[in-house]
Protein backbone atom coordinates (compact mmCIF):
# COMPACT_ATOMS: atom_id res chain seq x y z
CA UNK A 1 0.00 0.00 0.00
CA UNK A 2 1.69 3.44 -0.82
CA UNK A 3 1.04 6.29 1.34
CA UNK A 4 1.89 9.56 -0.18
CA UNK A 5 4.37 11.45 2.72
CA UNK A 6 2.35 14.75 2.87
CA UNK A 7 -1.61 13.41 3.01
CA UNK A 8 -0.95 11.26 6.51
CA UNK A 9 -4.63 10.95 7.50
CA UNK A 10 -3.84 11.22 11.17
CA UNK A 11 -7.65 11.14 12.51
CA UNK A 12 -8.84 7.55 14.41
CA UNK A 13 -9.82 4.79 11.78
CA UNK A 14 -14.16 5.73 11.13
CA UNK A 15 -13.74 9.26 12.56
CA UNK A 16 -14.27 12.05 10.51
CA UNK A 17 -13.16 10.36 7.04
CA UNK A 18 -14.63 11.71 4.00
CA UNK A 19 -16.17 9.21 1.51
CA UNK A 20 -14.43 10.61 -1.03
CA UNK A 21 -10.54 9.40 -1.02
CA UNK A 22 -7.52 10.91 -2.94
CA UNK A 23 -6.21 8.22 -5.40
CA UNK A 24 -2.82 8.06 -3.81
CA UNK A 25 -4.37 6.43 -0.67
CA UNK A 26 -6.47 3.62 -2.62
CA UNK A 27 -4.70 0.16 -2.56
CA UNK A 28 -2.92 -0.97 -5.90
CA UNK A 29 -5.65 -3.68 -6.61
CA UNK A 30 -4.25 -4.69 -9.69
CA UNK A 31 -0.68 -5.40 -7.84
CA UNK A 32 -2.01 -6.97 -5.06
CA UNK A 33 -4.07 -9.47 -7.62
CA UNK A 34 -0.49 -9.75 -8.89
CA UNK A 35 0.97 -10.67 -5.71
CA UNK A 36 -1.49 -12.79 -4.82
CA UNK A 37 -1.84 -14.52 -8.68
CA UNK A 38 2.36 -15.17 -7.84
CA UNK A 39 1.39 -17.34 -4.55
CA UNK A 40 -1.22 -18.74 -5.69
CA UNK A 41 0.96 -20.34 -8.31
CA UNK A 42 4.09 -20.89 -5.51
CA UNK A 43 0.99 -22.91 -3.53
CA UNK A 44 0.38 -24.90 -6.77
CA UNK A 45 3.93 -25.94 -7.55
CA UNK A 46 4.48 -26.93 -3.86
CA UNK A 47 1.21 -28.68 -3.81
CA UNK A 48 2.08 -30.33 -7.32
CA UNK A 49 5.97 -31.30 -5.83
CA UNK A 50 3.69 -32.75 -2.26
CA UNK A 51 1.95 -34.92 -4.47
CA UNK A 52 4.98 -36.16 -6.80
CA UNK A 53 6.60 -36.65 -3.01
CA UNK A 54 3.46 -38.61 -1.87
CA UNK A 55 3.34 -40.63 -4.96
CA UNK A 56 7.00 -42.07 -4.20
CA UNK A 57 6.46 -42.51 -0.97
CA UNK A 58 2.84 -44.97 -1.54
CA UNK A 59 5.14 -46.76 -4.17
CA UNK A 60 7.73 -47.48 -1.79
CA UNK A 61 4.84 -47.93 0.67
CA UNK A 62 3.35 -50.56 -1.79
CA UNK A 63 6.54 -52.36 -2.21
CA UNK A 64 7.39 -52.05 1.15
CA UNK A 65 3.83 -54.24 2.01
CA UNK A 66 4.85 -56.51 -0.92
CA UNK A 67 8.11 -57.55 0.89
CA UNK A 68 6.48 -57.88 3.81
CA UNK A 69 3.82 -60.43 2.78
CA UNK A 70 7.03 -62.59 0.63
CA UNK A 71 8.78 -62.55 3.82
CA UNK A 72 5.82 -63.52 5.74
CA UNK A 73 4.99 -66.61 3.28
CA UNK A 74 8.67 -67.52 3.70
CA UNK A 75 8.58 -67.87 6.82
CA UNK A 76 5.57 -70.40 6.99
CA UNK A 77 7.14 -71.95 4.52
CA UNK A 78 10.24 -72.41 6.47
CA UNK A 79 7.97 -73.53 9.53
CA UNK A 80 6.44 -76.15 7.62
CA UNK A 81 9.97 -76.98 5.98
CA UNK A 82 11.03 -77.07 9.88
CA UNK A 83 8.31 -79.49 11.03
CA UNK A 84 8.22 -82.01 8.49
CA UNK A 85 12.42 -82.14 9.69
CA UNK A 86 11.05 -83.06 13.09
CA UNK A 87 8.89 -85.51 12.57
CA UNK A 88 11.47 -87.18 9.85
CA UNK A 89 13.59 -86.78 13.00
CA UNK A 90 11.36 -88.14 15.23
CA UNK A 91 10.15 -91.01 13.25
CA UNK A 92 13.60 -92.08 12.30
CA UNK A 93 14.97 -92.13 15.70
CA UNK A 94 11.62 -93.96 17.08
CA UNK A 95 11.68 -96.20 14.18
CA UNK A 96 7.64 -95.51 13.32
CA UNK A 97 6.10 -94.24 10.18
CA UNK A 98 6.15 -90.24 9.65
CA UNK A 99 2.77 -89.97 8.79
CA UNK A 100 1.22 -91.60 11.97
CA UNK A 101 2.47 -88.59 13.04
CA UNK A 102 0.48 -85.62 13.68
CA UNK A 103 1.99 -83.39 16.88
CA UNK A 104 3.37 -80.05 16.52
CA UNK A 105 6.15 -79.91 19.01
CA UNK A 106 9.25 -82.62 19.41
CA UNK A 107 7.68 -83.54 22.83
CA UNK A 108 4.00 -84.27 21.18
CA UNK A 109 5.73 -86.44 18.31
CA UNK A 110 7.72 -88.90 20.54
CA UNK A 111 4.55 -89.03 23.11
CA UNK A 112 2.88 -89.88 19.74
CA UNK A 113 5.74 -92.54 18.89
CA UNK A 114 6.01 -94.08 21.89
CA UNK A 115 2.41 -94.72 22.11
CA UNK A 116 2.37 -96.31 18.55
CA UNK A 117 5.33 -98.57 19.92
CA UNK A 118 3.33 -99.56 22.57
CA UNK A 119 0.17 -100.45 20.38
CA UNK A 120 2.38 -102.62 17.93
CA UNK A 121 3.73 -104.42 20.57
CA UNK A 122 0.70 -105.38 22.46
CA UNK A 123 -0.30 -109.11 21.72
CA UNK A 124 -3.27 -109.14 19.06
CA UNK A 125 -6.33 -109.72 20.77
CA UNK A 126 -8.15 -111.51 18.11
CA UNK A 127 -8.08 -115.32 16.70
CA UNK A 128 -6.00 -116.18 13.81
CA UNK A 129 -8.30 -116.78 10.59
CA UNK A 130 -8.04 -120.84 9.14
CA UNK A 131 -5.94 -121.68 6.87
CA UNK A 132 -8.53 -120.91 3.18
CA UNK A 133 -10.61 -124.61 2.96
CA UNK A 134 -9.79 -125.91 6.58
CA UNK A 135 -11.99 -126.12 9.54
CA UNK A 136 -11.02 -124.84 12.79
CA UNK A 137 -10.16 -127.53 15.03
CA UNK A 138 -12.29 -127.25 18.25
CA UNK A 139 -12.37 -129.68 21.11
CA UNK A 140 -15.96 -128.81 21.68
CA UNK A 141 -18.92 -131.67 20.93
CA UNK A 142 -20.16 -131.90 17.66
CA UNK A 143 -24.15 -131.33 18.37
CA UNK A 144 -26.39 -132.90 15.69
CA UNK A 145 -27.53 -128.84 14.30
CA UNK A 146 -23.83 -128.62 13.55
CA UNK A 147 -23.48 -131.54 12.23
CA UNK A 148 -26.82 -130.23 10.17
CA UNK A 149 -24.93 -127.41 9.41
CA UNK A 150 -21.93 -129.05 7.98
CA UNK A 151 -23.79 -131.29 5.62
CA UNK A 152 -25.71 -128.61 4.35
CA UNK A 153 -22.71 -126.34 3.46
CA UNK A 154 -19.88 -128.99 2.26
CA UNK A 155 -21.14 -130.87 -0.08
CA UNK A 156 -17.64 -133.25 -0.55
Amino acid sequence: MMVDDHNVDETPAGQGQETGSSPAQEPDWKAMARKWEDRAKANKAQVVELQAKLGELENTSSDLDKALARISKLEEHNHVLEHAQLVSEVASAKQVDAGLLTGTTREELETQAEKLLAWRDQPSRMAAAPALGHQPTSNAQVTPATQLVRDIFNKE
